[in-house]
């Protein structure tokens, strides 16, 4: 056969439109060449999935993306992802170029398979984890399905911080800018806060319908969000704290629970009524670390701990700082913590993610029963981390498209869909005396007419 046409960007051959799937011969009289390819973005991509794949054998092609000019390309994202699949967010109307550089082979048989990402329903009850990686999208994937991403969202901030009201409204980390921003329910942007740190912890205060920001500088501060978006008066200055790893308030916005970001840490406790230092509500214990903090809507508190090579325990205690329940989890993969999350039928059960050991690039997401530890429903989804498969290489990975294995995550609490994303239509229900899609930017706020049934 002869060398292949597609050497270089400027000869890179167009895919067309998705989804593609190309088989290409690349060798040619004992060369194994580099061969190139192009795609432009249309309207209603926001991620593709590219797939170069060289079998088993000796060929093992590394992918790596550029966007223009061809004569020059620029790197984009993604290098060196060897043998297996990615996902990149893209922007309509630019076009990317895909490089699979040779590496080894005779055969060397590149199949290639490009794919766009769903772009679907969010339920709710659906999962939200943001990438922890500047540049990649949050993912909102299935909370009953494994390895089913619903809808990507793109640009959206990178950070490991973030949470979310029963309204829907989302308070999410920027790292990169040094800011938190607020977004309704469709993701859509809707304040800009800007903080004296890249490093924010982020939770939810059910009863006060606002969030908590501690910052991490030197000493700690935190800093209450309403609901709409604007700092409240207050800011709490955590004396002799240097570091902040998990944080959340009661309902009554009376005590701050919190945990610094060291081994043997306590659960400790600080009153808000007089911005001072309480007594450790718990111990720290050996050289563990506390993650991630829940206070329940009955006044539950929820904490995890986890040691060096990821042992997870989870606790419960009640606000008398009384131990009720120890639910333990076993030892995860090193590379990332343990999160929790809030669940829907709050304060029945909570939510955690952990990445158990013997399942290369697998995230898990229990939905735990609080009164006996009992897991009331399980998902698993297949990690990108930098956009690059986590799985093990393989001609059928797990799934097309994942998440990222380290960022916060909740569930979310009003579903995406055409219906509530129309601008300016309301759907009258007769016997609705609610506005079910309720936040503050598409609430019908004084409705000025009566409905009824007509006829038999």
């Amino acid at each position: 056969m002869a060398a292949p046409v597609n050497q270089t960007a400027l000869t890179a051959i167009d895919v067309g439109t998705l989804p593609a799937s190309i088989s290409q011969d690349v060798r040619d009289a004992g060369t194994t060449y580099t061969v190139w390819y192009k795609y432009t973005a249309v309207t209603g991509d926001t991620v593709i999935g590219i797939f170069g794949y060289g079998g088993a054998g000796s060929y093992f092609p590394d992918t790596n993306v550029f966007i223009g000019p061809a004569a020059a390309p620029v790197a984009y994202l993604v290098s060196s992802a060897n043998n297996i699949p990615i996902q990149i967010p893209v922007t309509v109307g630019e076009t990317y170029y895909f490089e699979f550089a040779q590496f080894g082979g005779d055969p060397a048989i590149l199949t290639l398979e490009i794919e766009q990402a769903p772009d679907t329903t969010v339920p709710i009850g659906s999962i939200f984890v943001n990438d922890d990686t500047v540049d990649f999208p949050v993912a909102l994937i299935s909370g009953t399905t494994d390895n089913t991403v619903l809808k990507f969202v793109t640009p959206f901030p990178n950070g490991e911080g973030g949470d979310v009201l029963p309204a829907g409204n989302i308070l999410i980390d920027d790292i990169e800018n040094s800011e938190i921003k607020l977004y309704n329910y469709q993701l859509v942007l809707q304040q800009t806060l800007s903080i004296a740190s890249s490093d924010s912890k982020i939770r939810a205060c059910i009863g006060g319908n606002k969030f908590y920001v501690g910052i991490g500088t030197n000493p700690v501060t935190v800093k209450t969000v309403s609901y709409s978006g604007v700092f409240g008066g207050t800011t709490f200055t955590l004396t002799a704290n240097t570091t902040i790893k998990g944080i959340a308030a009661n309902e009554d916005e009376t005590i701050l629970y919190f945990s610094n970001n060291t081994g043997g840490g306590a659960l400790k406790q600080w009153n808000l009524l007089t911005d001072t230092a309480m007594s450790d509500l718990v111990a720290g214990v050996g050289t563990r670390r506390i993650g991630d903090i829940l206070v329940l809507t009955d006044g539950a508190i929820i904490f995890l701990t986890f040691d060096g090579v990821r042992d997870t325990n989870v606790f419960h205690y009640n606000a008398a700082g009384v131990l009720q329940t120890t639910y333990p989890f076993g030892t995860g993969r090193i590379s990332t913590i343990p999160r929790l999350a809030y669940a829907i039928d709050n304060p029945n059960s909570f939510w955690i993610w952990y990445h158990p050991i013997g399942t290369n690039g697998l995230s898990r997401f229990d939905n735990i029963k609080v009164s006996d530890g009992s897991v009331l429903s399980s998902v698993d989804h297949i990690e990108y981390e930098g956009g690059k498969y986590q799985g093990d290489v393989t001609a059928t990975p797990i799934g097309r498209f994942g998440i990222s294995f380290s960022c916060p995550f909740f569930l979310m609490r009003v579903a995406i869909s055409p219906y509530n994303l129309a601008s300016g239509i309301y759907i009258v229900e007769p016997d609705k005396t609610f506005d079910e899609l309720y936040t503050e930017d598409v609430n019908i706020p004084d409705p000025t007419i009566k409905t009824g049934l007509i006829g038999n």
